[in-house]
């Protein structure tokens, strides 16, 4: 049986539907699709670009384990910035807690926004589906716009691919503007031990862009008992458990 795991396993699909779908199926879908428990270990590099400044590049790992309800790990930028993170697939409810005394202004100077990893926007509330998009040209994709819980006005229009019922890309909008100002765009699915995962992430906005590949992954079903190394500790963070 095909497995397909959307942008670092927070999906799982079996089967294909024909039929067109409603949207609140559609997107029961996208919410809820994971029925096997999956973890994933993946060590990339994130390369940054902003008008009239050198450019940097670091590494990052994302760690997660996905359940049927939830979703649980944590991300490291340059091992000295980490987050744990956690995203509810029933209730859409998300956590973000930065490890130890340790800021994230890399994050934020590099434009990485936890929720890019974990797909926080998808939970939001929904607002309309808009007109049928072709991501890259080539792959047909349902448009479905979320308004943002904290800012209200502002919007994230999310372009799921109609097949597999997985985000390709999704544009930021602030109240009241017609322009985006914040891309996101994932890429370079690759398959691993039956399942698939995101290679690449593209991050950008007004004179900058982030670009993270992902090149080294350990994917796999989740026991009872999570496998050693998903949430690590550094020198500068407290040691933490899998869960």
């Amino acid at each position: 049986m095909k497995k397909i795991a959307f942008l670092f396993l927070l999906l799982i699909s079996s089967g294909i539907l024909t039929a067109e779908e409603s949207l609140e199926a559609f997107l029961n879908r996208a919410r809820h699709g994971n029925t096997m428990s999956t973890y994933a270990m993946l060590d990339g590099t994130l390369q940054h670009r902003r008008r009239g400044e050198k450019s940097l590049e670091m590494p990052i790992y994302f760690g997660v384990m996905i359940r049927p309800d939830k979703s649980s790990g944590q991300v490291i930028l340059d091992q000295r910035e980490a987050c744990l993170v956690g995203q509810s697939h029933t209730t859409g409810g998300a956590t973000v807690i930065p490890q130890g005394k340790i800021s994230t202004a890399l994050f934020d100077r590099v434009g990485l926004q936890v929720s890019d990893l974990t797909l926080g926007f998808i939970y939001y509330p929904v607002e309309k589906e808009l007109a049928q998009a072709f991501v890259g040209g080539i792959v047909p994709c349902r448009v479905v716009r979320f308004a943002v819980p904290d800012h209200p006005g502002d919007t994230v229009q999310v372009a799921f691919s109609k097949e597999y019922a997985f985000p390709l890309q999704a544009e930021f909008f602030h109240r009241g503007e017609k322009k985006s100002y914040r891309l996101l765009e994932v890429s370079g699915f690759t398959k691993k031990n039956d399942l698939y995962y995101a290679e690449q992430i593209l991050i950008e906005g007004p004179g900058w862009r982030t670009r993270i590949n992902f090149k080294e992954a350990t994917l796999g079903l989740l026991d009872a008992a999570p496998p050693s190394g998903i949430i690590r500790s550094l020198p500068e963070l407290p040691a933490q458990k899998g869960e």
